[in-house]
């Protein structure tokens, strides 16, 4: 089996930047891209679990994470003690490689275009929960109150039975759900 490192990594350092290049050969122009896009991407696909546990090593060695998974992105996510695989820290170097660990093949193709997850430091302790519309896709949106539906129901009865079954309200299309 062959597998994929995902890197959920929001803020790029210079530590970060070495290693991409050092390790993996990744050239400034696609750092930046992925920078871009906030690093929530497999960085390289196709890896035997011997590359794949190496190069874990030297990135957890430098305090960033990186996930082992079956190539379905983050879904696909492996813990590696249910391989029987237990990574071993290392310190930080001041040098990693001479020539990267892998081919450029095994690198993630950058040219598929990424949806921008915000940063996961403003998205951690929200208070309020963000809901979608499912028609239009907005997150303006807000609870229908208890006492809104009461008042549904004080007026109009049985024909206000659907918006009493309904949680949410869009304020930009008006629909609720």
């Amino acid at each position: 089996m062959l597998y994929s490192l995902y890197a959920p990594m929001w803020d790029a350092n210079d530590t970060l930047r070495k290693l991409l290049k050092e390790v993996l050969g990744y050239t400034d122009d696609e750092i930046k891209k992925m920078e871009s896009e906030y690093f929530g991407r497999n960085i390289v696909n196709n890896l035997t679990i011997d590359q794949a546990k190496e190069i874990t090593e030297i990135f957890g060695g430098n305090d960033f994470s990186v996930y082992l998974n079956d190539g379905r992105g983050s879904e696909g996510t492996i813990a590696w003690n249910q391989l029987g695989i237990h990574l071993i820290d290392e310190l930080p170097k001041d040098h990693y490689c001479d020539e990267p660990l892998v081919s450029r093949d095994h690198l993630a193709d950058l040219s598929i275009p990424k949806k921008i997850d915000p940063p996961i430091k403003e998205t951690l302790f929200h208070t309020k929960p963000i809901v979608e519309c499912p028609y239009c896709h907005s997150t303006d949106t807000r609870k229908i109150s208890g006492l809104s539906k009461a008042g549904s129901v004080a007026l109009f009865g049985i024909f206000s039975l659907g918006k009493t079954t309904k949680q949410w309200h869009c304020n930009r299309c008006n629909s609720d759900f």
